[in-house]
C-alpha cells in the first residue's frame, strides 16, 4: 500500500460556505456564491456521503486519529456534522482528537459548541481531546476595525459565557479541551 495512504491520521470537513462576518482583509468575496456553496454542503452531509468517503481515504480502522473542521464559520453549521462524527466514532476505534478554529462571535455560539462537545459525551467510554482555536486580531480597537463593530464584545461574551458553562461542569467528562487563542 503507498506509503502515503499510511501516514494518513486526520479528516477535514468544510460544515459551512457561510460566515457571520464581513472582514475587511478577508480574500473571500461574500456573494450569493457562497450561499450555493454552503446549499450544496448541506446537501452533502445528508446520508453517508461522507462516512463513505473518509472510509475509503481511511481504509483500516486504525487509521483516522484526528478530525478538524473549516468553513466560513465552521460553528455557524456544526449540527450537519454531528451525525457524521457519531458514525465515524463508532467507525474508527482510534478517533479521538478534533479541531476547530472559530470566530465565536455570534449569538448562538455557545450553544453550537457545547452541543458538539455533547456529542463526545454520548461516548463517555472513550476519551476525546479537542482543540478549540478563538480567533481574534487584537484588542477591540483593532479587532472591530477588521472585523466589525461590536465583534469583541460579541467574542468575549461568548468566551465568559463559555469559561462559565466550563465551570459549572457543562463539558463532558470524557473530554479534554485545550484552547488556543489566535491573535493574527
Amino acid at each position: 500500500m503507498d506509503n502515503k495512504i499510511n501516514q494518513r491520521t486526520t479528516a477535514i470537513f468544510y460544515t459551512s460556505g457561510l460566515c457571520n462576518l464581513k472582514c475587511r482583509y478577508c480574500g473571500i468575496h461574500k456573494s450569493s456564491v457562497l450561499k450555493q456553496i454552503d446549499e450544496v454542503l448541506e446537501k452533502s452531509f445528508e446520508g453517508d456521503y461522507y462516512f463513505n468517503r473518509v472510509k475509503k481515504f481511511f481504509p483500516r480502522k486504525d487509521m483516522l486519529t484526528s478530525f478538524e473542521t473549516w468553513g466560513g464559520e465552521p460553528f455557524a453549521k456544526m449540527e450537519r456534522f454531528h451525525p457524521t462524527l457519531r458514525k465515524l466514532i463508532e467507525y474508527y476505534p482510534y478517533l479521538n482528537s478534533g479541531y476547530s478554529s472559530t470566530n465565536f462571535s455570534y449569538l448562538e455560539w455557545t450553544n453550537k459548541f457545547f452541543g458538539l462537545m455533547d456529542v463526545f459525551g454520548e461516548y463517555s467510554y472513550r476519551n476525546f481531546h479537542y482543540t478549540l482555536q478563538l480567533s481574534v486580531d487584537g484588542p477591540a480597537y483593532i479587532n472591530d476595525a477588521g472585523r466589525g463593530e461590536g465583534v469583541t464584545e460579541k467574542c468575549l461574551m461568548n468566551f465568559n459565557k463559555m469559561v462559565s458553562l466550563l465551570k459549572e461542569g457543562r463539558l463532558p467528562e470524557n473530554v479534554n479541551l485545550f484552547i488556543n487563542p489566535f491573535i493574527s
